[in-house]
C-alpha cells in the first residue's frame, strides 16, 4: 500500500496509540485542543486539505471510566448531552467538512459490535454508535469515489478496563483498521471474546 497521509480523530485513546504504530503512513492527530469536536467554530476552521484517509476512533461517552445506564436511578444530563453532541452532530459536521476538501480516499470508522448487539444497557452510547454506522452508509452512496470502512469491536480493553482474555486488545483493533483499509473493505465486525473477526 502506498503512503497515506492520514488524519486521525481520537489519537488520545488506546486504539488511537495503537492506530499511530503504523510507521508506513504520515499522521496527522490533532488533540481537542486543535479540533474539538463539541464546538462547531473549531470543526469549521479545521485545515482538512490535502488527506487521502481519515480514521476517526468514535469513543465519546464511553472514555474517562464513565458509563451510564438508562435505567440507573442519577441521570447525568451532561454525559448523555456530550455523548450525542460528540459522536452525532461533531462528526457529522467533521465528516462534511473533511468530505468536502477530500472527496476521494479512505473514510475508517470504529464504532461498536453494539449496531449489531443490542444487549447493552448504556442505550444513548449505543444509539450514537447506530446513528455512525448508518451515516457511513448513506455518506458511501453520496461518495461513490471514497472508500468507506467499519470497524465494530466488542467490548476493548482500555485504561480502565485493563486487557484480560475476554476482551479485545487496542492493537487487534488497530489491525483490523489497516486491514481495511489496504484491502478496501467495508466493514468488519469483531463479534467473539478473543478478538477474531469474521
Amino acid at each position: 500500500m502506498m503512503k497515506k497521509n492520514v488524519l486521525l480523530i481520537g489519537s488520545s485513546s488506546l486504539i488511537g496509540q495503537a492506530v499511530l504504530k503504523n510507521k508506513k503512513h504520515k499522521f496527522t492527530a490533532p488533540t481537542s485542543e486543535k479540533l474539538d469536536l463539541s464546538n462547531r467554530e473549531s470543526i469549521d476552521t479545521f485545515d482538512y486539505k490535502g488527506y487521502d484517509c481519515l480514521i476517526i476512533v468514535a469513543g465519546a461517552g464511553g472514555r474517562h471510566g464513565k458509563t451510564f445506564g438508562f435505567k440507573d436511578k442519577e441521570v447525568d444530563l451532561d454525559y448523555i448531552a456530550n455523548t450525542v453532541d460528540v459522536n452525532c452532530r461533531g462528526i457529522t459536521m467533521l465528516l462534511k467538512k473533511y468530505l468536502t476538501q477530500n472527496p476521494k480516499g479512505h473514510v475508517a470508522t470504529i464504532g461498536s459490535i453494539s449496531v449489531l448487539e443490542m444487549k447493552t444497557k448504556h442505550a444513548v452510547y449505543a444509539s450514537t454508535k447506530v446513528y455512525l454506522d448508518r451515516l457511513i452508509d448513506l455518506l458511501a452512496n453520496l461518495y461513490p469515489e471514497t472508500n468507506f470502512s467499519k470497524i465494530n469491536p466488542a467490548s476493548v480493553s482500555s485504561r480502565f478496563r485493563p486487557h484480560n482474555a475476554k476482551l479485545i486488545s487496542p492493537d487487534e483493533v488497530a489491525k483490523c483498521v489497516w486491514t481495511a483499509i489496504e484491502n478496501n473493505i467495508k466493514r468488519i465486525d469483531i463479534m467473539d471474546k478473543t478478538g477474531q473477526f469474521h
